[in-house]
């Protein structure tokens, strides 16, 4: 498994890349770094594991085309990651 870049891991989590660089700057992805002589940063892709561990996100899976999709009600479940993601979002987080 190769590291990721906060593109990617934006992609992974379903988030901004912005929101992956504030779970950097709160600790919650540690195994994070620079590539020598630059500033991107690279995630290792454990962290990243583990960050969906321990808020249970489901992993990104492709719905095929002739696959229905599940309407949304537009309530987001309560004590959600997805709710502690926009919160960060939003600054409402500490």
């Amino acid at each position: 498994m190769s590291d990721l870049t906060p593109q990617q891991a934006a992609r992974e989590l379903g988030c901004s890349r912005t929101l992956v660089y504030r779970l950097i700057e709160r600790g919650e992805l540690p195994g994070t770094y620079e590539l020598p002589g630059s500033t991107r940063k690279r995630i290792p892709r454990d962290d990243l594991e583990a960050l969906k561990e321990r808020h249970r996100v489901p992993g990104s899976r492709r719905i095929p085309a002739y696959e229905p999709s599940l309407a949304r009600t537009g309530k987001p479940e309560s004590g959600s990651f997805a709710d502690e993601l926009n919160a960060i979002e939003k600054g409402e987080a500490a």
